[in-house]
């Protein structure tokens, strides 16, 4: 489910996130959320590059390749949420 951000300190943006989607669902919830805090540029970040991805996907690099430039399938190679999450699956599976 796809809730719309707020800008915000992180723990305003994740109390926010989080009452949102425990209304949607009527229930209790979990949610994840990336954020980026700039202290640089007058908060703005540098050049993005590439047009795929979402969120800071233009901005971080592996190996010369912005994730926004790189496919679905190989971004979830190199991509630490991706392994997170599938962990986190792959335990839900197993404690169940």
């Amino acid at each position: 489910m796809e809730i719309p951000g707020i800008q915000g300190s992180l723990e305003e943006i994740a109390r926010d996130k989080c009452r949102k989607a425990a209304i949607a669902v009527n229930g209790t919830v979990l949610t994840e959320d990336s954020a980026l805090e700039f202290r640089a540029l007058k908060g703005l970040p540098g050049p993005y590059m590439g047009e795929g991805g979402f969120a800071f996907d233009p901005i971080f690099e592996v190996e010369g390749q912005t994730y926004a430039e790189m496919s679905f399938a190989y971004k979830n190679t190199v991509s630490e949420r991706f392994k997170a999450l599938e962990k986190l699956q792959d335990w839900l599976r197993n404690t169940a």
